[in-house]
């Protein structure tokens, strides 16, 4: 049964507090750039580009120069296989493109609402694939950052639980599963899997045939480049990769996304989609458990539906988010180089409250996901803190996730400039109120 969509509860919690708290130290983002230090990075052909620039309306698949630069990031998709286009958007589109009210969907959680959120509404059934509590290693400073490897955060998605949920779907009289979607690096846990487990996963999902949507927009911030999984759109040809400027460039005021893949979708007996019609894609659709005519492409009918949504991108968001991406590795450093010293700020502040914190470093991304250990309800505890000293905390409560909330988890980002500053005041206050 449909649904209409809910309150997006992270979103509605960033609008009270976001503009208004002084010190941000839940921020999932990078330090953003400026728009001088954006034009300083340009080539004679962008600053052109730029200079020339006419606000009018763009092409709806985005700037053929942008795309031919985002192919570059992959190994097996060219420019006509990308959308350009907000990274919600984005989310929202594959979602109306694919998925049907009935489908069944497997879901990472906790995590960004409309990654499962949009499929409900469409009544879709969603089963949670949920991390697994690891054991804690007590903050050790320096010397328990340099060990951490791949996938070692506290709590961890374990490849074997969803092989057997979807095992336990194959043999179910339910409909298959549809499509497997996951965030990783992992939003807000900081996890990524090792190399060996995500070939388990995309094998998982090329097997039954089912669409893979992968959230990889913090891809690039590994705190080890060795880490770095490849992009699900290069492994299998139904994976969807979700990416954009917003976190590894630290550019999200841009509002530029990207959907990678060379999926093809199916069209129901109702809806014959002008695009397929019109193409050369035109197939015999396969896949028993899809009552279908023709196949297009996922990209043809994301097209056709971003006509509903914003048409177009900003043009000047366009050729600012060329040269960043020209530019992707030399930004991308910086930003890992943060992240790592600011790994180094958590690690000193945590040592401080042995008694009231737990915490690991993520594996990759710009957060991580500690918790608080005195039974203090961890909603009361992030709005003592905010309104006590301005230090904005993300309170596990905005994913409604049980256990996480059971557990104390908060969210806290270590990609911008002045967290350092954000943990003094945090340490100040803590101090002050006796509360260690």
């Amino acid at each position: 049964m449909t649904s209409p969509l809910p309150a997006f509860k992270l979103e509605r919690f960033f609008a009270q507090y976001e503009f208004v708290a002084p010190y941000l130290l839940c921020c999932s983002d990078c330090q953003p750039l400026s728009m001088s230090e954006v034009l300083e990075l340009a080539d004679a052909e962008a600053r052109e580009m730029w200079k020339d620039l006419r606000l009018g309306y763009t092409e709806t698949a985005g700037l053929p120069a942008l795309r031919e630069e985002i192919s570059k990031q992959y190994s097996t998709i060219s420019k006509d296989d990308i959308t350009v286009l907000a990274p919600e958007e984005g989310v929202y589109l594959a979602m109306r493109a694919v998925l049907r009210a009935g489908d069944s969907v497997v879901c990472t959680f906790p995590g960004y609402q409309s990654l499962y959120s949009i499929a409900k509404s469409m009544g879709c059934t969603i089963t949670h694939w949920e991390p697994e509590l690891m054991p804690v290693i007590r903050d050790k400073g320096k010397e328990a950052a340099a060990k951490s490897s791949c996938s070692a955060t506290s709590l961890s998605f374990n490849v074997d639980a969803l092989l057997q949920i979807l095992k336990a779907s194959d043999s179910s009289t339910a409909p298959p599963v549809k499509m497997v979607i996951m965030n990783f690096p992992h939003n807000p846990t900081g996890f990524l899997p090792n190399h060996e487990d995500w070939s388990r996963l995309v094998e998982a999902c090329k097997t039954r045939g089912c669409y893979l949507f992968s959230d990889e927009m913090y891809r690039g911030l590994e705190l080890d480049a060795s880490c770095r999984l490849p992009a699900a759109c290069d492994c299998y040809d139904q994976a969807i990769s979700l990416c954009g400027v917003s976190k590894s460039l630290g550019l999200p005021g841009l509002r530029i996304g990207w959907l990678a893949s060379k999926a093809q979708v199916a069209a129901e007996d109702e809806l014959v989609y002008s695009a397929a019609a019109m193409s050369s894609n035109i197939s015999p659709a396969t896949g028993d458990h899809m009552n279908s005519v023709v196949t297009a492409s996922l990209q043809s009918r994301v097209r056709e539906l971003k006509d509903y949504t914003t048409i177009c991108s900003s043009a000047p968001s366009e050729v600012l988010s060329l040269i960043a991406l020209r530019s992707a590795d030399k930004i991308m450093h910086q930003h890992v180089t943060t992240i790592q010293g600011n790994v180094e700020h958590a690690h000193k502040f945590f040592s401080l409250f042995p008694n009231m914190f737990e915490w690991q470093p993520p594996v990759a991304g710009s957060v991580t996901f500690p918790r608080l250990t005195t039974g203090e309800n961890i909603d009361a505890f992030c709005d003592r803190v905010v309104k006590g000293c301005g230090v904005l905390l993300l309170p596990s409560s905005v994913y409604d996730h049980p256990h996480s909330i059971e557990r104390g988890n908060f969210r806290l980002g270590l990609g911008r400039s002045n967290a350092r500053e954000c943990f003094d005041r945090l340490r100040e206050y803590l101090e002050k109120t006796k509360t260690i």
